[in-house]
């Protein structure tokens, strides 16, 4: 598909059976980005699991990869938190505030 459409659009993997097809140059990332810009956030923090939030977190302040990440995924955040069954969200919120309450965000 890469070769059929690559020119077109940008193809991403979400799951094992999933896959995103996207305007060239639309992903996560510049959503994320955009998002941030309008919400007029300080930083932006992003978290993921599989291939299609690489863009996310490479664009994103503080990026997190949840435990069950891909290790491509694990390899490009900042940081890996817990799996997404084991409390991710509240686990990077704690991690987030300790590294505020240290000056380092």
């Amino acid at each position: 598909l890469q070769h059929i459409f690559g020119q077109d659009f940008s193809l991403s993997l979400s799951s094992i059976h999933g896959l995103e097809i996207q305007n060239d140059g639309a992903d996560k990332g510049s959503a994320a980005r955009q998002l941030a810009r309008l919400a007029g956030a300080d930083i932006l923090v992003a978290v993921g699991d599989y291939g299609n939030d690489a863009p996310m977190l490479k664009t994103a302040d503080v990026g997190y990869a949840v435990g069950n990440a891909t290790e491509e995924l694990k390899a490009i955040a900042d940081y890996v938190t817990a799996d997404c069954q084991g409390g991710a969200i509240a686990a990077v919120i704690e991690h987030l505030e300790t590294l505020r309450s240290n000056g380092l965000i």
